[in-house]
């Protein structure tokens, strides 16, 4: 992948509407929104499409005026996503979200994000800003390091593997790093209260 630029010279809207859109290894489906370009800049709105065994509707901009990094400001709200195709599938939530390399089931989130993209359109990690909640829907964490390493230290083995039904939680990034709010989990007869961060890197 380029960076992908935006003449100049064109002022032009497309009301869209596609059965079936492939971009590299993905697949999207009842594709429909709003795209106008101008001054070198995209701007999306009220972009759905079926995607990731959920939907998702997306509005915000790319800003290509400088192709060696170029801006975006995206509102998301995705729904019913498949967490362990989305892991697979884009590197950004590899690096936001690493926990998910150890979890199934499905997620819901609202987020706002902001930052650069370099030459290659892949995101400027260090650059990302946002924040948002995040949903669970019959998600099961096991094998994660840090929760193996409870379970040990307090001999209790069900800790290994986590049911996290019905959560609900708010996180944000800044400067290299998500911050996660505290949020509740029950499990069995326990009650947990879980914060904490991840570096990008």
């Amino acid at each position: 992948l380029t960076a992908l630029e935006v003449p100049a010279n064109i002022d032009f809207r497309l009301t869209s509407s596609c059965d079936k859109l492939l971009y590299e290894n993905m697949e999207m489906t009842n594709v429909s929104g709003v795209v106008n370009l101008k001054d070198k800049k995209a701007s999306l709105s009220n972009l759905k499409m079926n995607f990731m065994e959920g939907t998702m509707i997306v509005s915000g901009s790319y800003d290509a005026t400088n192709l060696k990094q170029s801006k975006v400001d995206f509102d998301l709200d995705i729904n019913n996503f498949d967490i362990t195709k989305t892991f697979n599938t884009f590197n950004s939530v590899q690096k936001l979200a690493p926990v998910g390399k150890y979890s199934t089931g499905k997620f819901s989130t609202k987020f706002n994000v902001k930052g650069m993209l370099d030459n290659k359109m892949e995101p400027v990690i260090n650059s990302l800003n946002g924040a948002g909640n995040l949903k669970t829907s019959h998600v099961v964490l096991s094998n994660f390091g840090p929760m193996n390493k409870v379970a040990d230290a307090i001999k209790m083995d069900k800790y290994k593997t986590m049911s996290l039904n019905d959560v609900n939680l708010s996180f944000k990034f800044k400067d290299g790093k998500v911050n996660v709010d505290p949020f509740d989990v029950k499990m069995d007869k326990t009650n947990l209260n879980i914060a904490g961060s991840n570096n990008f890197d």
